[in-house]
């Protein structure tokens, strides 16, 4: 309230100090408007004006605390005292500078942060707001409004008291509000503690439930065996009431015997009560301990089950890389023969080519012989035939003769000329061959090396397939389909398990939450020991049902 009175003060005097005659409307005009004659209150007023000076002025404006820029300077402020017309504005300011018409620094500071938070109420935002406080009441005229700030003080005071009330009725609700808060979340932490152990009953319930049956099973059992021991202690009680009525013997002998069937049916109460106290409580709780054994035979045997399945595809795997093996080996064997067929061409041509070298090595000679015959032919000059005595010449004859695969008889006159003649042609025929050997070998050698090359890409393809990574996949194409399909067949499988599990344990759930089911069993039980008959009955009628659906 404080705040807003500020600033509804502050924008008044704001607007009053930038247009005093504007903000003003009924002061009197000094030509328009004529001054009427002013109560008690305003004479006073005016009085105080005409004894006021421009000295008088600035000391009351340095009594409010007034700091310019410039001191004030009193002989600049004596001219408006020297009009008569300026006389009701010198009256109105004479009435308001008082400091409870003046903000003080603290309202003052107090607007500079309403400003800076931007919650200045303006326009008609303030007008509306000022208009909403019943402490500034609007009924007044304009009349009173200027002139009677006084009484409006109180009115003031009286609506801030008023708000103050109503702030410390405000602060007490919420002080109620608050306690009723603090019940309600102590309520909330009451029920979570409450819940937390309502939820531990409800596992403990649910824990005796599954225990239930069991133990009702066995309760079941013990009551047939309790009620076989009856059948036979009615018996027994039968056959004493029998024996008592037909059998007359002595009364000790009678009593004896009736001591001995009470000691007996004292022993079978106590065995009953054993039972009922130790055995029957043992019973439950260890079956109770065995209801996982089944859990735990499904698991082991879904583990064993999935180990084998292992097992079989570690053999599956083995045979074919035992195969791959095998594969391998023949490769390597193939290779080994090859390189053993290429080992022996290669020292064949080694040896073809000493003997080659062994016959350039005789021709040379020979050569060497018939040259050194030419060069005596040549400086004898002898153009006749062949001496019959000569054995050189007619060896050389007969070697002539044998070379050039001459089928006929050898003839008897050989004249030296063409001795001559069949040398320069056997000279020629070794040049040519020694031009073949220098031409045509390397090229069957170059065309071996060819084949052999294509031989070995063949085998790399054959070993490498398709491959283009840095260590080759040597499993063969077909393979590896196999074991793509084996896999999806093996993804399928799991799928198919999982949702056989799914269906099961759902069955299993809905099997649980049916509570005549357990009626059923408790009741083909009972039938199995005291009533077969009936139980084979619903055997046969349910065997009909299942028929007629099938059908």
């Amino acid at each position: 309230i404080s705040i807003f009175f500020c600033s509804r003060l502050f924008r008044t005097h704001a607007t009053r100090a930038e247009h005093p005659l504007r903000s003003s409307p009924h002061l009197p005009l000094p030509a328009a408007h004529p001054p009427e004659p002013a109560p008690p209150a305003a004479e006073q007023r005016g009085s105080q004006a005409a004894n006021m000076s421009g000295a008088a002025l600035c000391a009351a404006l340095t009594e409010l605390g007034f700091d310019g820029e410039d001191p004030l300077d009193a002989d600049a402020l004596e001219w408006p005292f020297q009009y008569e017309e300026a006389r009701p504005l010198l009256a109105w300011i004479c009435s308001c500078l008082r400091p409870s018409n003046v903000l003080s620094p603290s309202h003052l500071a107090q607007y500079e942060q309403l400003v800076e938070e931007g919650r200045l109420l303006e326009g008609e935002d303030l007008d509306s707001a000022f208009d909403s406080i019943s402490a500034f009441s609007s009924k007044k005229d304009n009349q009173e409004a200027v002139f009677g700030s006084e009484e409006t003080i109180l009115d003031i005071r009286e609506a801030k008291l008023a708000y103050r009330a109503e702030v410390f009725e405000l602060q007490k609700q919420l002080a109620r509000q608050q306690a009723h808060l603090d019940d309600i979340t102590n309520c909330l932490i009451r029920g979570e503690s409450e819940k937390s152990h309502h939820h531990q009953r409800v596992s403990e319930l649910q824990r005796l439930r599954s225990i239930f049956a069991t133990s009702e099973r066995q309760w079941i059992e013990a009551q047939v065996e309790n009620a076989k021991q009856q059948a036979i202690l009615s018996m027994l009680k039968s056959q004493v009431s029998s024996d008592e009525a037909h059998i007359h013997r002595d009364i000790h002998s009678l009593r004896r015997k009736s001591s001995e069937l009470a000691g007996e049916l004292s022993t079978l109460s106590q065995k009953v009560q054993a039972f009922v106290s130790e055995t029957i409580p043992c019973l439950c709780s260890e079956l109770a301990q065995l209801q996982g054994t089944y859990i735990l035979q499904g698991d082991y045997d879904l583990k064993v089950m999935r180990q084998e399945y292992y097992i079989n595809r570690q053999k599956t795997f083995i045979n074919h890389l035992v195969n791959q093996l095998a594969r391998h080996q023949f490769l390597k064997i193939a290779c080994q023969l090859e390189r053993k067929y290429i080992a022996s061409a290669y020292s064949l041509l080694r040896v073809i080519e000493s003997e080659l070298q062994s016959y350039l090595s005789a021709v040379n000679t020979r050569l060497g012989h018939y040259n050194s015959l030419i060069q005596a032919a040549s400086e004898v000059r002898e153009q006749g035939a062949i001496d019959d005595r000569d054995t050189f010449l007619h060896a050389v004859r007969d070697l002539l003769c044998i070379h050039s695969n001459v089928q006929a008889t050898v003839p008897t006159y050989m004249s030296a000329h063409a001795l001559v003649q069949q040398i320069s042609a056997l000279q020629s025929d070794l040049l040519s061959l020694q031009s073949e050997l220098e031409n045509t070998l390397p090229a069957d050698r170059k065309r071996c090396i060819n084949e052999l090359c294509t031989l070995i890409q063949t085998v790399e393809q054959l070993l490498f397939a398709s491959s283009t990574t840095a260590e080759p996949i040597l499993t063969p194409w077909p393979l590896m389909r196999a074991l793509d399909d084996m896999e999806n067949a093996n993804a399928q499988v799991e799928v198919s398990v999982e949702e056989v599990t799914k269906a099961r344990t759902q069955k299993i759930k809905i099997f649980e939450n049916r509570a005549h089911e357990v009626g059923r069993e408790r009741q083909i039980f009972v039938d199995f020991f005291c009533n077969p008959e009936r139980l084979k009955n619903q055997v046969r009628e349910l065997t009909s049902r299942v028929k007629a659906l099938q059908e």
